[in-house]
């Protein structure tokens, strides 16, 4: 995982997934799958930002390798 995904895993979490109020989604490794929902009813919630943070960080760590 690069340095700069962690920064912004990190973040999310320390934010408690309220990412949007930062200008992250740009370098978000997540930008992909999370930006294209906010044009839809679909939208990720704050705590499903949140626990995806977790679980990729975590993913990451325990099985050393790239998840994203």
């Amino acid at each position: 995982m690069e340095k700069r995904h962690k920064k912004i895993l990190d973040k999310i979490i320390e934010l408690e997934g309220n990412c949007l109020i930062g200008v992250m989604c740009d370098h978000c490794p997540f930008n992909n799958s999370c930006l294209p929902r906010f044009f839809t009813k679909d939208t990720p919630t704050r705590k499903e930002r949140y626990i995806k943070a977790i679980d990729t960080l975590a993913r990451s760590e325990l099985m050393l390798d790239d998840v994203l």
